[in-house]
């Protein structure tokens, strides 16, 4: 029997050995990097990095990250569509109804109870409502991210739900809300209400052509100044302004009713009141084939909604 030559054990030994550097060498490098580091600071200058964080959430910096959407020309990144009805979160869709019927009840959108037909808008005993936040159509989750205004190295991000509820038959609502309150950006209301508002603002509006209506003072009491002064009134209650202006819109441009301009003071009594806009207007165009509607909400955004349907 022959014992293993020399040759033999030399690769034996070499195999070891190479296995042992595969296990343990890494390991070795890398702790010694390690703690050649501890006790060490390095600075890197601010240009270096950037970072992401969630938006202030008051109404001012809403407004303001709506206007990012028409200064660059971006639009907010789809992150989750449900299309599905029985998918979409009941929680999310009756936190939605819930801020509906305070913007309702406000007077900021027309009313969002059903008209049956034959039942009497002053009679109680027959409610004019119905929980239509059990006919969602679809909710779409959005991210927009935009530039923060005080650092040039940070970002800023609000997440937005995009939602529809209808019958297909009576009412179509669609609206835009914050993803965390669901407080109410934008709202679009198609019902016999929103039908019946336009439809008196259109007779007015014929009246006083036919009669020659150009009297300023009378004209402050019309029906379409009214619901003017009612949004101005609802929005600023609603988003906790400090006080607001209305301006008349001319219907026949842009079937604007009017705008809203809210203002609210800085966080020093000191700093300049800041603006926000918001509008009011008709969609003269018939939904469900039966009822106009009545748009509401942030001036910037109401753009982007506008091309999300066409």
């Amino acid at each position: 029997m022959k014992r293993p030559n020399g040759f033999f054990w030399s690769c034996l030994t070499g195999t070891v050995l190479l296995a042992l550097g595969i296990i343990f060498l890494p390991r070795y490098f890398s702790r010694s990097l390690d703690m050649g580091s501890i006790g060490q600071v390095e600075v890197t200058g601010r240009d270096g990095f950037s970072f992401l964080e969630a938006g202030s959430g008051d109404i001012p910096g809403v407004a303001r990250a709506f206007r990012y959407l028409e200064k660059s020309g971006e639009n907010p990144l789809l992150i989750s569509s449900i299309e599905e009805p029985s998918q979409i979160n009941r929680e999310l869709s009756e936190k939605v109804y819930y801020e509906a019927e305070i913007i309702s009840e406000l007077g900021m959108v027309p009313w969002l109870g059903i008209d049956q037909g034959y039942q009497d808008v002053y009679d109680w005993d027959f409610p004019l409502y119905i929980d239509w936040s059990e006919h969602a159509k679809f909710a779409r989750h959005y991210n927009l991210t935009y530039e923060s205004s005080e650092n040039p190295n940070k970002k800023e991000m609000m997440n937005l739900w995009y939602l529809r509820f209808s019958d297909d038959e009576n009412f179509d609502y669609y609206f835009v809300v914050n993803a965390s309150t669901c407080q109410i950006y934008y709202a679009e209301i198609y019902n016999s209400f929103s039908e019946n508002m336009i439809q008196s603002i259109d007779e007015e509006i014929y009246v006083s052509r036919e009669t020659d209506y150009n009297d300023k003072a009378a004209a402050a009491g019309s029906r379409a100044t009214e619901l003017g002064y009612m949004f101005g009134d609802a929005c600023m209650n609603y988003y906790d302004a400090r006080g607001y202006e209305y301006v008349a819109g001319q219907r026949m441009l842009n079937e604007k009713l009017g705008i809203v301009i809210l203002y609210f003071q800085g966080e020093e009594e000191q700093k300049t009141v800041r603006n926000v806009y918001m509008e009011v207007k008709t969609k003269e165009e018939p939904h469900l084939e039966r009822y106009r509607g009545i748009s509401i909400g942030f001036q910037e955004l109401a753009g982007w909604v506008r091309s999300l349907q066409e």
